[in-house]
């Protein structure tokens, strides 16, 4: 008997399903300064739009942001007017940071809010992102994120962003 092996065609959705759960790999173990050229120019932006009294809210305090899906947080405070990042992989097991306020959900909510393809307040809404701690803190940052300018987000966040909006992938980065 002659068995053949079936042709598979792995088409771009299957395949960006298949690699969603290796993404979060690299995010835990890569130093900072390889996420530096996605985290830093995010940043930047809004640093750019913020008022001088908008840097009172965040001075000395520390905003999580957690993508529940890749398993993958980072703390953001800010000091003289620039934001200072701290990648929760950076803390020893032992140690901790308390976060103020935490902004968590999933990958493609994220770039949902940077997108504006939907209201912000439905994310919230819907559960897609959760905000727990200080609200006035969090919802700050929610707003701000709402307000970047999407031609301004680095080539690497649009095109991620792209891979996410399939619909297979999106399926599967959405689910919490």
């Amino acid at each position: 008997m002659n068995f053949q092996k079936p042709a598979i065609q792995a088409s771009p959705q299957s395949l960006s399903m298949k690699l969603l759960p290796l993404l979060s790999l690299p995010f835990k173990l890569v130093p900072v300064f390889v996420l530096q050229p996605i985290i830093a120019p995010c940043l930047k932006l809004i640093e750019d739009q913020l008022a001088e009294e908008d840097w009172a809210i965040i001075q000395g305090r520390w905003l999580k942001i957690a993508f529940e899906d890749l398993q993958y947080s980072f703390y953001i405070t800010a000091a003289n007017q620039k934001f200072i990042c701290s990648p929760s992989h950076f803390l020893l097991k032992t140690e901790s940071l308390h976060a103020d306020a935490t902004i968590s959900g999933s990958c493609a909510s994220f770039l949902k809010l940077l997108d504006q393809d939907v209201d912000p307040e439905s994310l919230f809404f819907r559960r897609e992102l959760k905000l727990s701690g200080d609200t006035e803190l969090g919802y700050w940052f929610k707003a701000i994120l709402d307000r970047v300018e999407r031609d301004k987000l680095p080539s690497i966040v649009l095109k991620i962003s792209q891979l996410v909006k399939m619909k297979p992938l999106n399926g599967l980065a959405t689910k919490g």
